[in-house]
């Protein structure tokens, strides 16, 4: 097992026991060491380009911080309709 934080051995080992315990979700279903955080975080990435991508080329300009768009008052309902519509195109990726 690796371990992303400046620990090792036995520190490691105890603190990935205790995520197991605390969400033992994770390990049922094999999510732990799978990689598959790092997919979520590259289609999370993925998803706010294509929305600050699309709205630039509307012409509405955004600033994404995290997982939010900053953009003009009166563009607000438009942000929330991009970022909702490649939401749902990214989770529809994501269960095939």
């Amino acid at each position: 097992q690796t371990c992303a934080l400046p620990i090792y051995g036995k520190q490691a080992n105890q603190l990935i026991e205790a995520i197991e315990a605390r969400h033992p979700r994770l390990a049922d279903y094999g999510l732990l060491h799978s990689g598959k955080g790092v997919q979520l975080q590259r289609a999370d990435s993925d998803m706010a380009l294509a929305v600050t991508q699309q709205l630039f080329d509307e012409g509405t300009p955004t600033l994404s911080v995290h997982d939010e768009h900053l953009a003009p008052r009166n563009k607000i309902g438009r942000v929330r309709e991009v970022m909702e519509q490649h939401l749902e195109g990214t989770l529809d990726r994501l269960r095939s």
